[in-house]
């Protein structure tokens, strides 16, 4: 595929996003009631990066990063029918929610740490 033109590329991207859409499009005939372009064009843009992984090799540990990011911004907008980028907070609220991530964060590192050292006495 390393001889692919550009065209043939756009093409495929193309193909990608029709069918995710014809996807989308049946979840909402299901009873989902909103669109969501972006989670379309993220997920298209993912398969087509894996399809040309050979070309642009990426390691395995950033292909999951990509792929749960992408889960984590279906799951947000299923659960609040909007994108952070659409979302409207203040800078302070945005701070807070940043500062009780970092918190949570910190309590599951230190047990992690402790069960570590536990399996290691």
């Amino acid at each position: 595929m390393k001889d692919t033109s550009k065209e043939q590329l756009i093409a495929l991207l193309e193909e990608k996003i029709k069918h995710n859409i014809q996807e989308f499009n049946e979840y909402r005939s299901q009873g989902g009631t909103q669109h969501h372009n972006g989670i379309i064009k993220a997920s298209a843009f993912t398969e087509l990066m894996n399809e040309f992984r050979g070309e642009y090799p990426m390691g395995s540990t950033y292909r999951k990063i990509i792929w749960d990011l992408i889960d984590r911004e279906k799951m947000g907008f299923e659960k609040y029918g909007t994108t952070v980028d659409k979302a409207k907070l203040e800078p302070q609220q945005w701070m807070q929610h940043a500062y009780e991530e970092a918190l949570d964060f910190a309590v599951y590192l230190k047990v992690l740490m402790q069960k570590y050292e536990q399996r290691n006495n």
